[in-house]
This record gives C-alpha cells, sequence and structure tokens, in this order.
C-alpha cells in the first residue's frame, strides 16, 4: 500500500482498504490514519476474499513488477469490483 499514493483519495473522503504484503508498511499506513481497514496479505498467494464487500474502485500503485502471475490478481480484482467498477494501476 502505498502511503502518499493514498492520501488524496482519503482527503477527498473515501473509505480507503490497504492490503500489502509488509507489517512493516501497515503499521506505517496505520500511524499515518490513511486506511480504514488494512490486511497484510500476500497477493502472488492468496485469493481476495472480502465476503460480499464490493468495491468501486481498485487501485494498485507498483506491485505487478513483483508479481508474475498477473492472471491471478486480475480474476481476483475482478471478484471484488463492483458492477462498472475501475480499476486503476501503474506500471514499471
Amino acid at each position: 500500500m502505498s502511503l502518499k499514493k493514498s492520501k488524496p483519495f482519503k482527503k477527498i473522503g473515501l473509505k480507503i482498504t490497504g492490503i500489502d504484503g509488509s507489517e512493516e508498511m501497515l503499521k506505517i499506513c496505520k500511524q499515518n490514519q490513511v486506511a480504514d481497514i488494512l490486511y497484510c496479505i500476500d497477493l502472488a498467494e492468496i485469493d481476495l476474499v472480502f465476503g460480499s464487500q464490493k468495491y468501486q474502485y481498485v487501485i494498485s500503485y507498483a506491485l505487478f513488477h513483483m508479481i508474475f502471475d498477473l492472471a491471478h490478481i486480475f480474476q481476483n480484482v475482478h471478484k471484488c469490483l463492483k458492477q462498472k467498477g475501475y480499476f486503476g494501476f501503474s506500471v514499471i
């Protein structure tokens, strides 16, 4: 989760669910009160399961260069998006 990239979304009132594989990064995000909910998840190893929770926006920053099975990521994001939701991501 990118602390710097999440702040503008928080400032306009969006509720942020943060996901990162690093407990240290999540600790920093918690201290800075950026996210409403935080999950420590290795996205390369696990399916995203948020129950019936669906998101209008899913944003990924600086992740894809670390995960080689992008089909798995795109399938998981699709399951979490609301109909006509948006998935934004960066590439390096």
